[in-house]
């Protein structure tokens, strides 16, 4: 045992004298190998370690060395040690941001806006500020979690409406078709005086309002027409499979397409400030035009 850390030792110490000629080499190896048995022989009793501490490390004993020669010496090598609370350190840091990073989005407050009614909500939603701008007295403060979903489904004539047309202020808007007559969506996360607007008055329109909802995930199912407009401000739109003539306009966010591989698609995407990817388009007759705008974003190819 005593042979192979004397040998690790020696080793060390050559590597560390590694600028200076064989020779000189030899000489200064063979010079601390021979202290160190002197050592050993004069007190048996004392251990290896304690002979090659006194000497100290390798590297500090050819940093000696190499000074005499007017040679630049070694640095020190770092104690494991302090490896390893490096490590830890900067885990620990990385924790901490992480966890400092979910508690803001949390708990930022977050305000949003829709036809002059205003929330102004912190700690999640579980506390809103909502005031009107059009009546000074309308201004309420109350605890209020997102908590129910807005369902419902409606049967379209489709002789009478020949086209659907979605607005929404802030959410996440995911739209599928259906070769059923029923349109239906489903809001998640809305507040209790969130509410959906159907207007099927205007000739051949059906118009679905949802600006009167704070953010939410919706889904939506429409059924085939002639033609489906999205108009939104903040948030998402996914389109999934269209399968007629779609528009899509947003202010700020994403837009995602999924095209149909079995089907011919007309693209006609536009964006003033973000990206696009590459789409497939076609001029053929019997594609389907599908027309995208988005003022601040992307529109993606799912």
């Amino acid at each position: 045992m005593t042979d192979v850390k004397l040998e690790k030792y020696l080793h060390r110490l050559d590597k560390a004298l590694g600028s200076i000629s064989v020779s000189e080499k030899a000489e200064i190896i063979t010079e601390i190998k021979s202290h160190i048995l002197e050592a050993l022989s004069r007190d048996p009793s004392q251990s290896i370690e304690s002979v090659l501490n006194s000497l100290g490390e390798p590297e500090q004993v050819a940093s000696r060395y190499l000074l005499e020669k007017g040679l630049k010496p070694n640095k020190p090598p770092f104690h494991p040690i302090f490896k390893w609370l490096i490590i830890g350190f900067l885990g620990t840091l990385l924790i901490f941001g992480i966890f400092s990073s979910v508690l803001l989005w949390k708990l930022s407050p977050k305000f949003v806006m829709n036809n002059n009614i205003g929330y102004f909500e912190l700690l999640n939603g579980s506390l809103k500020v909502k005031f009107n701008l059009n009546n000074d007295d309308d201004t309420s403060i109350y605890f209020s979690k997102p908590d129910q979903n807005l369902s419902k489904s409606i049967i379209v004539d489709k002789n009478k409406f020949s086209e659907i047309n979605l607005n929404f202020a802030q959410g996440d808007i995911f739209v599928t078709y259906t070769d059923k007559n029923e349109l239906f969506w489903n809001c998640e996360n809305t507040h209790s005086d969130d509410k959906i607007d159907i207007n099927e008055s205007e000739k051949e329109k059906i118009q679905i309002n949802m600006r009167n909802i704070s953010f939410a995930k919706c889904k939506i199912q429409v059924p085939i027409v002639n033609k489906l407009v999205i108009n939104g401000l903040n948030g998402s739109i996914h389109i999934e499979n269209p399968v007629y003539i779609t528009e899509s306009t947003l202010e700020n966010g994403k837009i995602f397409i999924k095209p149909d591989t079995k089907l011919k698609y007309n693209f006609n995407n536009k964006i003033v400030n973000g990206s696009i990817d590459k789409f497939s388009s076609t001029n053929s007759s019997n594609a389907i035009d599908l027309k995208t705008s988005v003022t601040n974003g992307n529109i993606i190819k799912n």
